[in-house]
């Protein structure tokens, strides 16, 4: 399904940048990026369903989402600049043409993602992406930078996000995939790929020092490890003692 291989696609964006001469060489390249796969999902969405019934079933979440896009729409009809409600403004492109592209990627994950073979392919390139882009955090912390524009502190890892807070509200939210998979797969190269991720993950984030992500993986990943072992799928001791040495060797490189 094309669909699908342009949400993988979606997945690589939050690792695009573009050093040189642009001033905006971290935003702009995934901004134009997430314009022209959104655009591309809308237009094969059309061309498939151009000779099959329209199927007008909703679902809770989807009613929501379309009620706030409309509320986002009248807001920008109504707005005292109404362009730069569409269109955002210079590195802060929170338009509503975004959140259009926003609910696009919605709609395609929520009617492609639809058995256990996607979702874990969903998750297993998630956690490829993450991978290069811990290392060129953990790489910054040490003062290892090859193409630094950003005018943040460098003390702080920010990575191809151009911001440590990007960077730790993205790595807050692959974490919980990576140490999902730790525990379910049933393949052993699949686990040492989400030990891996979840280990440069946890530098990473700690190194960004942005404390909401902190707060967020605190609270998120013993919520998902205790819920695993309720259900009794935890290889309990073996999972407890890799993440306790993950643990123990993130914060030793503090």
């Amino acid at each position: 399904m094309v669909n699908h291989k342009l949400l993988l696609l979606v997945l690589l964006i939050p690792a695009l940048m573009l050093p040189g001469p642009l001033e905006d060489g971290y935003d702009l390249p995934k901004y134009l990026v997430l314009m022209l796969i959104s655009a591309a999902m809308i237009l094969i969405a059309i061309l498939t369903q151009a000779d099959r019934p329209i199927n007008l079933k909703l679902s809770l979440p989807d009613i929501l989402v379309f009620a706030f896009l409309g509320w986002l729409t009248l807001s920008t009809i109504f707005s005292e600049n109404p362009i730069f409600s569409l269109l955002g403004i210079y590195k802060r492109r929170e338009g509503l043409l975004t959140w259009f592209a926003y609910a696009t990627i919605y709609f395609t994950a929520s009617r492609t993602l639809i058995n256990k073979a996607r979702v874990y392919q969903f998750v297993v390139v998630s956690l490829i992406v993450s991978i290069p882009i811990s290392v060129y955090g953990i790489l910054q912390h040490f003062g290892i930078d090859f193409w630094s524009f950003s005018n943040f502190d460098t003390t702080r890892s920010f990575s191809t996000l151009g911001n440590p807070i990007y960077l730790g509200t993205y790595l807050s939210l692959v974490l919980p995939f990576s140490l999902a998979y730790l525990l379910v797969s049933p393949e052993r190269a699949w686990r040492v790929l989400s030990y891996i991720a979840f280990l440069l993950g946890m530098a990473a984030l700690i190194y960004s020092y942005s404390r909401a992500a902190w707060v967020a993986a605190a609270i998120s990943l013993p919520i998902l490890w205790s819920w695993f072992v309720v259900v009794g799928r935890a290889r309990r001791r073996a999972v407890a003692i890799i993440l306790f040495f993950s643990l123990l060797i993130t914060s030793s490189l503090i």
